[in-house]
């Protein structure tokens, strides 16, 4: 008497894998195996919270923050507010709210003026959030042109907030750096 060998060879998808059983004989093939639930991945790296009133710490000890020393960051002082997936930082400028906006999943906006269109992106590298404007101003003027401008948010172990600003513009690449304390708001 001849004994004929059966192989079954069965392949389940679960959850985008493949799982396969094999059994080599005149047996029965067993059962599949019920999929159990899908692992969830390990969540994000959590990323720093830049939220609250921040106010510009002078260079020198004794001396009056000026919004001028930090108008490539944003100003002496303001507030961001993280909501869901976007950042919100409001700035005292010359009297009035300067108020930008910052999509942080990563897909780029554009704003529109008159004489002006600029794109602006946030993107993670680590610990450090890119603030990324791309500005073109059509005026007639001389002061036609594009810009680019970094801004990089970084807490420091001291709990300062340090902006440094890079902006690449048909004069050439300045750098800034501006420090940041938390403060009240109102202070």
């Amino acid at each position: 008497m001849r004994t004929a060998a059966i192989v079954i060879v069965a392949t389940l998808a679960i959850g985008g894998s493949a799982v396969s059983a094999q059994t080599t004989g005149a047996q029965t093939p067993p059962a599949p195996q019920v999929p159990t639930a899908p692992q969830t991945p390990p969540s994000a790296p959590a990323h720093p919270d830049f939220s609250g009133h921040w106010v510009l710490v002078p260079d020198k000890p004794g001396e009056t923050p000026s919004a001028g020393a930090s108008a490539a960051a944003f100003s002496a002082d303001f507030t961001i507010e993280v909501k869901d997936a976007t950042m919100t930082i409001d700035s005292q400028i010359n009297g009035a709210t300067a108020r930008r906006l910052f999509n942080l999943t990563g897909v780029e906006s554009m704003v529109s003026g008159n004489i002006s269109r600029s794109w602006s992106k946030a993107k993670w590298e680590g610990d450090t959030l890119l603030l990324i404007t791309r500005s073109t101003l059509n005026d007639s003027t001389s002061r036609s042109g594009t810009a680019e401008t970094t801004r990089a948010l970084s807490l420091a172990a001291d709990g300062t907030l340090v902006v440094d600003v890079t902006t690449v513009s048909i004069a050439g690449t300045q750098k800034s750096k501006s420090v940041y304390k938390k403060a009240e708001l109102g202070s």
